[in-house]
């Protein structure tokens, strides 16, 4: 079970540790106002959004990785008139078991979300099966880089996620406001555990499950020295409890809250502009 997870972690380290050797590089978005709906699927899950790259317009599914940068493997980076490798640019990172990874940084010279275009993309050249790990498909991302670019409501009661550039066209009507920090592009949200212990958990739509910690961690949160490998609890964030089924890594350092927890909820609002995450006062589906 653990291995299976794993490439999830791999790519949260990435969000943490990598550093781009060269100038600073931004992208862009056009309008500067806007608000956008699509469809979104979910498999194996992973969160998928349809984006459309350069003037062709090249349909491409990406998942949507909140604890990541956007990244690409080689089959999507080398078949696209719209992408080019920056000369002389990399990045480095160390992967979840501590191996060191360098790779070539690419741009995109536009990819849209429904009505929504962004400019001058930076993607990271990963392998979709680094280290051997069993990435089930996977093979690009749209990650942090771009996510905080806005606001995002996600509705997974009608399968619908809205990109908007302001919270007055978002409604918040039935929501619950969560007690959540933002740094570097991490979203961090403290729970307190029914034995008393706090944690902070960083929010990471990258990952399947619902909450993750290392066999230690795990073992204080539920005051076990020989934890199960899956525990059924009640965390509180703020004044309210929810559902969280909880696992442990013998190998990962981070605590990770994921879009399983998340998807107890009608719907879920990361809204980036004023650092705030509302959630469904009632669940969902």
């Amino acid at each position: 079970m653990v291995f299976n997870i794993l490439f999830a972690f791999f790519i949260s380290i990435i969000a943490l540790t990598a550093c781009v050797m060269g100038k600073e590089m931004r992208e862009t978005i056009e309008p500067k106002e806007f608000k956008t709906a699509m469809a979104f699927e979910i498999r194996d899950g992973k969160l998928f959004i349809p984006t459309y790259w350069g003037k062709e317009k090249v349909k491409q599914l990406l998942a949507f990785d909140t604890h990541a940068p956007t990244w690409a493997d080689s089959s999507i980076l080398n078949n696209n008139n719209s992408v080019s490798r920056i000369n002389n640019l990399l990045f480095r990172t160390t992967t979840i078991d501590g191996t060191k990874l360098t790779g070539s940084i690419y741009r995109c010279d536009s990819i849209r979300l429904g009505s929504v275009r962004f400019d001058k993309v930076i993607i990271y050249n990963i392998p979709s099966d680094s280290n051997g790990l069993n990435t089930r498909g996977l093979k690009a991302v749209f990650g942090d880089n771009l996510i905080s670019m806005g606001i995002w409501k996600i509705d997974f009661n009608n399968s619908l996620i809205t990109f908007a550039s302001s919270l007055d066209s978002i409604d918040l009507q039935n929501s619950t406001k969560l007690p959540a920090e933002f740094s570097d592009n991490i979203i961090s949200i403290d729970a307190v555990f029914p034995n008393g212990n706090h944690k902070k958990l960083a929010v990471d739509f990258g990952y399947s499950g619902s909450l993750i910690l290392s066999r230690t961690q795990f073992a204080e949160m539920i005051s076990s020295e020989k934890p199960d490998s899956v525990s059924n609890q009640r965390i509180n964030i703020g004044n309210r409890k929810y559902a969280a089924i909880l696992h442990f890594s013998e190998t990962i350092k981070e605590s990770l809250l994921g879009l399983g927890f998340f998807r107890q909820f009608k719907f879920v609002i990361l809204d980036y502009r004023n650092k705030s995450i509302y959630v469904s006062s009632e669940a969902g589906i």
